[in-house]
């Protein structure tokens, strides 16, 4: 296998959320980043078709980083992946969407009402606390860049997908963080996802539904200790 110093981290974020967002928890790992914005490709954006798009990305050995909808496209993606991936992170994601209270009702809003009110409202939902400038001003202009028709495809997408199986079959090492007060996403979620994967640790921080962005040192840490294990994995220790 290639050494960790060619590996890359491709880096999926949420539905809406900036891609510059993460630029903080991925800071620094001694590999190469690249951070998707997947929203703003031309259609179709059902989560299938972004996950090849994701698996086409780099030629060589990969690392996924998905978070909140990301999540479903890693998981997918790393399916197409192969032998090319070398590990995974899920952040406050789920295999499906049954434990998912309001997705129906968020596809509504951008159906109707789509604009500044909905992004703070958006935003609302995503933090357990209030973020400060310009972090603020990032996430909350980011959507305007958005087709809402895009973020609608998506997210019906993924209420139509279940990648359980999917997940079983990703054997790299994983890593799951998940926010302790995510209002989107109950922990039984991070926790049924932890058990299909089948090399997986489970790490909850005091955040809400966007570790990446509420808890970035936490999350950069993490995953420092996620590309210590694939390398490991490489090295066939």
């Amino acid at each position: 296998m290639p050494p960790l110093d060619r590996v890359t981290l491709v880096c999926v974020p949420g539905t809406l959320c900036a891609p510059a967002a993460y630029a903080e928890c991925t800071r620094d790992l001694g590999v190469d980043v690249r951070t998707v914005g997947w929203l703003e490709d031309p259609p179709p954006h059902d989560l299938r078709t972004v996950a090849s798009r994701v698996a086409a990305l780099v030629p060589g050995p990969v690392v996924l980083f998905g978070h909140s909808t990301g999540g479903v496209v890693v998981a997918l993606a790393g399916q197409v992946l192969g032998e090319r991936l070398r590990g995974i992170a899920l952040c406050d994601t789920g295999a499906h969407l049954r434990a998912h209270g309001d997705v129906s009702r968020v596809i509504d809003r951008v159906l109707t009402g789509w604009g500044p009110e909905f992004f703070a409202s958006f935003l609302a939902r995503s933090v357990a606390r209030p973020p400060d400038e310009p972090l603020r001003s990032l996430l909350l202009g980011y959507p305007a860049r958005i087709e809402p028709e895009h973020a609608v495809q998506a997210l019906r997408s993924q209420q139509a997908l279940d990648v359980s199986q999917a997940l079983r079959g990703l054997d790299v090492p994983a890593l799951v963080v998940h926010g302790l007060h995510d209002v989107a996403r109950p922990v039984a979620d991070a926790e049924r996802a932890t058990r299909l994967l089948p090399d997986a640790e489970l790490h909850v921080l005091d955040c809400g539904h966007s570790p990446p962005f509420e808890r970035p040192a936490e999350v950069n840490d993490l995953l420092r200790g996620l590309l210590e294990r694939v390398a490991q994995r490489t090295n066939g220790s």
